[in-house]
């Protein structure tokens, strides 16, 4: 029910016609001729008497129940109006209007406002509302009725009216669908054929857009009239009635339609409908960008003898975009030192990031995460597989630790034991591998901070290899779903003359030196499965102090610049201090050096309470040093 409480302020009471005994009722606005259900209407009930003056007459506004919304009391005011009050049987509203006086002469307009029931009429269908003047005893002096006639919209696919057709789609992971490896052909180029995937059709109630087929959207003039829904679709898509949510739709296996007539709610302004779409494998998809698909969507009102209103057509498409993304997924991360964030040791794990030429002992630390994970959702019974992990670096390195670990939930337990199966191997750069060590226990974790922790759980002799790989006996299978499953752990340290070549260059030439490491997931044939680059960028290390005018003031007063003698000047600067990675720095014994002209006589030094709690302490009664020599 859209009725609401107005304050209503046009003319509260206008005089009109002659001084016979009467009522009526005409709109507010005399070009007004129709009236849109579910919106309140602004009308006049006029009352004229004659032959002499009357005390509390009323009047009482019939209003059909199935025809009108409760008419709100407080939409009856003006100056003649006494009181309003409202009264129900099975058939009407009656809203009785006690007016002051009324004496002969003009009519007397009384404002009011009231609403058709939304949804109840087709376009053009009318309603009646009657009226009675009686006077204080009940003796009826008058009485009229007007007919009013109903304005209904159509239904169809909100948007601007600017002549473009935009569709609708019912948005988040309806609209864009990733695909994995069980839903496209074997070279994840195409939807696979018998692939299933819900689809949903929206309209909505509103006026014919002028320069195109769509509509703006409102929630008054509904229609009561059912709404038809009709699709087309597309010759790479197979109707099954036997699918979900297709058994009421018809299909017409012609034209490739499907249709559903919808009676929607009373007054409903929208509706949304559902249907499975099954494909024959000719849609194409691509793993760079998402691949749109629009079906058709054409919307009428259907009249009560079953034909189609024509003149209600609206035409626009409902759409959806595909990716495709591998059920494998692969991160690789910097690890570092754990944190304090408010009073508890947080994991610090990062992708590409800026930091300091051996920091940390030197000691370089990743971790290559693998799992099954596409996106935030809940998917149960899919798997996926690998053999290897792989860890490369782009400069020469030493390794020097390693670590396995797994989160358990993520596996079947024939799975989990597998894990243990395995060979770490070194490759030389002359591709000749070596075993570094085999069947390496997993550690179990339950969180991101045992996952990405900063202490190594096996190390090694330092040994430079050009890549190191873990292989596992048999195949991994990832049952579970989620961002993090089984992660190779490694300590590296750059050898001493990558870490003298780097401290070179950032020192000659100021510029920014990037170490890349590149972390895979391989099968049992060595094809890279998925791969993910990591960087850590270097530049040199500094640290800036230096002092930043802030204001002064003469005798208390910022607004004076000219000083005579005797005043007093008080002169505010701050420090400013900056460094690379913002790092913090003890300065032991620095010096603050104000040099000022002769004519000044130094008085004092203040210490700011912001400077001295964050910033430094000062000493407030500074040296004097006369001829200065910097």
């Amino acid at each position: 029910m859209l009725l609401a409480s107005f304050a209503f302020y046009p003319n509260e009471a206008k005089a009109t016609g002659t001084g016979a005994t009467a009522t009526e009722i005409v709109y507010n606005d005399t070009g007004q001729t129709v009236s849109e259900p579910g919106r309140l209407e602004s009308f006049w009930l006029n009352v004229s008497v004659s032959g002499g003056t009357y005390s509390e007459p009323y009047s009482i506004l019939y209003l059909k129940r199935d025809e009108f919304d409760r008419p709100d009391v407080n939409q009856f005011r003006s100056n003649t109006i006494k009181s309003a009050t409202l009264t129900n049987d099975a058939t009407y509203w009656k809203v009785k209007i006690v007016y002051n006086m009324l004496s002969p002469g003009p009519r007397i307009g009384n404002p009011f406002r009231i609403s058709m029931i939304n949804g109840k009429f087709a376009n053009g269908e009318t309603a009646t509302i009657e009226t009675r003047l009686f006077t204080k005893d009940g003796v009826e002096l008058a009485n009229s009725s007007k007919q009013i006639t109903a304005q209904t919209y159509v239904f169809g696919i909100n948007s601007n009216d600017d002549g473009t057709i935009r569709g609708w789609s019912r948005g988040g992971s309806d609209t864009l669908v990733q695909v994995t490896d069980d839903q496209t052909d074997a070279t994840h180029t195409h939807l696979k054929n018998g692939f299933t995937d819900t689809w949903y059709s929206y309209a909505q109630n509103g006026k014919k857009h002028v320069n195109d087929t769509e509509v703006n959207g409102y929630n008054y003039g509904v229609d009561r009239r059912k709404k038809r829904t009709v699709l087309s679709l597309l010759p790479g898509m197979i109707w099954d009635s036997s699918l979900p949510d297709n058994s009421d739709w018809t299909y017409d296996p012609v034209n490739h339609t499907i249709t559903k007539d919808t009676i929607a709610n009373s007054g409903a302004p929208s509706y949304m409908l559902k249907f499975t779409i099954k494909h024959d494998g000719t849609q194409t998809v691509n793993e760079n960008s998402y691949t749109d698909v629009f079906i058709p969507q054409t919307n009428y009102l259907v009249n009560d003898d079953g034909t189609v209103d024509l003149s209600t057509e609206r035409k626009s498409k409902v759409y959806k975009s595909y990716k495709y993304t591998q059920k494998l997924y692969l991160t690789k991360r910097n690890v570092f030192p754990e944190t304090n964030v408010n009073g508890q040791l947080k994991a610090y794990a990062s992708g590409d990031l800026y930091t300091n030429l051996g920091d940390n002992d030197g000691k370089d630390k990743w971790l290559i995460n693998v799992s099954q994970y596409w996106g935030a959702g809940n998917v149960t019974g899919s798997t996926t597989s690998f053999r290897s992990i792989k860890d490369t670096p782009h400069e020469n390195v030493d390794f020097q630790g390693y670590g396995l670990r797994v989160f358990e939930s993520m596996f079947d337990a024939a799975n989990l034991a597998k894990l243990s199966h395995n060979k770490l191997i070194g490759i030389n750069d002359d591709n000749t591998e070596e075993l570094i060590a085999a069947n390496i226990p997993y550690t179990a974790v339950n969180n991101t901070d045992e996952y990405y922790k900063w202490n190594t759980e096996n190390t090694i002799t330092p040994k430079h290899y050009k890549s190191i790989r873990l292989d596992f006996n048999d195949d991994i299978t990832i049952s579970g779903y989620g961002e993090y499953a089984v992660g190779l752990f490694v300590e590296s340290k750059l050898t001493a003359p990558v870490v003298a070549a780097i401290q070179n260059r950032i020192n000659t030439t100021n510029n920014i030196y990037t170490v890349y490491n590149v972390g895979e997931a391989l099968s049992s044939s060595g094809t890279s499965l998925r791969s993910q680059m990591i960087r850590r960028h270097y530049a040199k290390n500094y640290a800036r102090i230096g002092l930043l005018p802030h204001s002064q003031n003469v005798n208390g007063n910022p607004n004076v610049t000219n000083v005579q003698l005797g005043d007093n000047v008080l002169y505010h600067v701050y420090t400013n201090y900056e460094s690379y990675l913002n790092a913090d720095r003890t300065v032991d014994n620095a010096k603050l050096i104000f040099l000022v002209d002769p004519e000044l006589e130094f008085s004092s030094a203040l210490h700011h309470t912001y400077q001295a709690q964050y910033r430094f302490t000062l000493d407030t009664t500074p040296q004097r040093i006369d001829d200065y020599k910097g």
